[in-house]
């Protein structure tokens, strides 16, 4: 009898959709998995005096299921980017000096490498993209900023006031979009305390939602919903050589992990306090079957679809005047673990949807519970970003 927490989870990234690459596989961190192997069938309807049953045909096969997780530095960003259907940008970490000219009054910065010579410290950032400054001077130029505009590799225009003048500086960025590329995976579940050994393997899975929920005193759990092509159980794995090992980066949690919390590129408001920021992406996948084949021949994919809700404790109108008023407004917020290692989430374009405050009886609180649609910002062409910086 197999154990569940003798169970190890594992996973690759397909070259070819449904082909498991000859290469080894790496460690899959989760909580909780249901990832199944699906048999669809029919009856036959021949009649028979004796009121049996005369076959069983099975019509096809697939692979669906969830897999829980808990959000830590780098640990699923290869899965992150299934979710994103898009590649993270090659990460930026310079040190070196730079000048800050402020564009006074729009509130923006433009920021320019002042060695010789200028050097290309800003090639693989994206416009839409944040970046984290680090000033051991003056901290006060310490902080996250957007790009607003990129005028070369060696100048970029990020939104906010930075204080003028030069200075070296370490500057970070690393950024993944919603987008268009199509990844999958083959997933392996290892039961490890059966013998002889047994593993289940999935092939062809894509990433078809993306849930995350962060509430007072909890980790920060998600879920990744996968459709694929088919799956097959054997007596070894299906990875080639020692497997990879995950990372061992802090699970975030909500009370020491989670900072900046932004409406508009501000604090909501003082004395605001959340009870609930979460998030779901959905890409709408489709099976395609096809005449001939018992398993998928592909796996179609929709819309990026974006929502989420925004709860706080109900102290003013702020965020319910934008409901009322059909406001498109944005939001971001850090992630960020003990040793400095962060995520920043942001959602440059949404509508509030729903926003309740009901009082459910006596002895409660009354909460503002806002629904939101995120929609593609029409400045940075995008409807989700992440952005990462390695400590």
């Amino acid at each position: 009898m197999s154990d569940s927490s003798s169970v190890q989870l594992y996973q690759v990234e397909e070259t070819v959709w449904g082909t498991t690459p000859a290469t080894a596989l790496k460690e899959f961190r989760f909580t909780q998995e249901s990832l199944e192997f699906n048999a669809q069938t029919a009856q036959s309807e021949e009649i028979r005096n004796d009121r049996q049953v005369s076959d069983i045909i099975r019509t096809s096969v697939n692979a669906t299921g969830d897999v829980g997780i808990e959000l830590s530095y780098g640990t699923h960003d290869d899965m992150l980017e299934g979710a994103f259907f898009n590649d993270w940008t090659t990460p930026v970490n310079v040190t070196q000096s730079f000048t800050f000219t402020a564009n006074s009054p729009n509130s923006k910065t433009t920021i320019t490498s002042a060695t010789s010579p200028l050097g290309t410290p800003f090639a693989n950032v994206s416009v839409g993209a944040w970046v984290y400054i680090t000033d051991s001077v003056s901290p006060t130029r310490t902080g996250y900023y957007k790009v607003f505009s990129k005028a070369s590799s060696s100048s970029i225009t990020v939104v906010g006031t930075i204080a003028a003048g030069t200075a070296t500086v370490r500057i970070r960025s690393s950024f993944l979009r919603n987008g268009t590329t199509r990844k999958s995976y083959t997933l392996e579940k290892f039961f490890s305390d059966v013998s002889p050994l047994q593993f289940q393997s999935f092939t062809g899975m894509r990433v078809g939602q993306l849930a995350l929920t962060i509430k007072p005193g909890s980790i920060l759990n998600g879920t990744l919903s996968y459709e694929g092509r088919s799956g097959a159980y054997a007596g070894v794995t299906v990875g080639t050589g020692a497997p990879i090992a995950a990372s061992t980066t802090d699970v975030f949690n909500a009370v020491d992990n989670v900072t900046n919390i932004l409406s508009d590129g501000v604090v909501p408001a003082t004395g605001v306090y959340f009870t609930e920021l979460s998030l779901q992406m959905q890409n709408n996948l489709r099976p395609q079957p096809a005449v001939g084949y018992l398993a998928n021949v592909g796996i179609g994919a929709g819309r990026c679809v974006i929502t989420g809700k925004l709860s706080s404790y109900f102290l003013n109108r702020n965020l319910l005047s934008k409901f009322v008023n059909f406001t498109t407004t944005s939001l971001s917020f850090v992630t960020v673990d003990a040793a400095g290692n962060s995520y920043l989430w942001d959602f440059p374009s949404f509508k509030f949807t729903k926003g309740p405050t009901n009082t459910g009886g006596n002895d409660q609180d009354v909460l503002a519970a806002l629904d939101f649609t995120a929609k593609r910002d029409p400045v940075y062409g995008y409807t989700l970003g992440l952005n990462r910086f390695a400590a």
